[in-house]
């Protein structure tokens, strides 16, 4: 994810609750880090809401994250890169292979919108061991498989000290979450965040068993 106007933590909670939920170790790369002044702030933002969060700062104009970023793939590990399109995903293999292979072309500073270079997934073998794959810029993500709860950890165990085992995070009395926002110890974002994700999550599954449409129904903030 870019640290222009395509920076959005509540897609980035989307991607992480997909890459959890499939099994993937998720590792958050934010490019273009020599255009924001605020590039510190934004890293120590997503790593104190998830600890353990690999998170490295990224910029394809200084070399930036390059070294850590090999050093993850350790010559043993295939990575895919996922992210909008124009963020810089192919710039950043074509570093890793040490050459121009990949086509490629900058966010639309204007909207912040992306240009597509990549068409199709393609896998790249890296001479020192290990391999990349290159993908398509995603507009939209759904919840096909997922954990929120793994993304959403405090959240999660904040729930367990609701007075109701069923509490809905609506009107009930003694709402722990609810309380947590008006103490002003929970972000109403990412409790929005959390319950719209959460929705989609069990309406998947539902539908998965169910066979049947199952409407997005959730308590916001």
């Amino acid at each position: 994810m870019s640290l222009n106007r395509d920076y959005n933590r509540r897609r980035l909670e989307r991607y992480l609750a997909v890459a959890y939920g499939c099994g993937i170790r998720p590792v958050v790369l934010l490019t273009k880090s020599d255009l924001s002044p605020e590039k510190d702030a934004a890293m120590l933002e997503i790593m104190s809401a998830q600890p353990g969060l690999t998170v490295l700062l990224c910029s394809n104009l200084t070399g930036e994250g390059l070294n850590e970023i090999k050093a993850l793939i350790d010559g043993k590990r295939t990575v895919v890169f996922v992210g909008s399109s124009g963020v810089g995903k192919s710039t950043i293999i074509n570093g890793l292979l040490g050459k121009e292979v990949l086509k490629t072309a900058g966010i639309r500073e204007n909207d912040s919108r992306g240009r597509h270079t990549t068409t199709h997934r393609e896998l790249f073998p890296l001479e020192d061991g290990g391999a990349v794959i290159d993908s398509p810029g995603i507009r939209e993500l759904a919840l096909d498989d997922s954990d929120v709860d793994e993304v959403f950890e405090d959240i999660a165990d904040l729930e367990l000290e609701c007075r109701f085992n069923d509490c809905t995070h609506g009107n009930e009395p003694g709402c722990a979450l609810k309380q947590a926002i008006r103490d002003g110890k929970l972000d109403p974002k990412r409790f929005n965040s959390y319950m719209k994700l959460k929705a989609e999550e069990e309406a998947r599954i539902l539908r998965k068993t169910t066979k049947k449409f199952v409407p997005l129904v959730y308590n916001k903030w």
